[in-house]
């Protein structure tokens, strides 16, 4: 299952008491929900950046320092930019990264 359907299915296991779990986002390094991986993301739920997923290459390069983490301000924005009127949370590449 992936996509919209994948992506509806997890929230509403997220809703039902599912498998939201606190970990650290990757960007601001605050305390976020999520946690589970929907193909080669991983969603984060956070209150400064924003409702997100991140592919697994970028967090990986994050998490070596290849990338540098962004400005937690200019990550919610373009966080907020992506999803527009959508329901689901935007995928966060690290071209995206590296842009900003």
């Amino acid at each position: 299952m992936d996509g919209p359907a994948a992506y509806l299915w997890a929230l509403e296991r997220t809703e039902m008491g599912g498998r939201m779990t606190r970990l650290q986002c990757p960007v601001c390094e605050e305390a976020a929900d999520g946690g589970h991986h929907l193909g080669d993301t991983q969603v984060f739920v956070c209150s400064k950046c924003g409702s997100y997923r991140l592919s697994g290459t970028a967090a990986r390069l994050l998490e070596l320092g290849t990338l540098s983490r962004p400005d937690p301000a200019a990550f919610a924005a373009l966080v907020e930019k992506r999803r527009g009127n959508s329901a689901e949370y935007p995928i966060i590449r690290e071209d995206d990264l590296k842009i900003l």
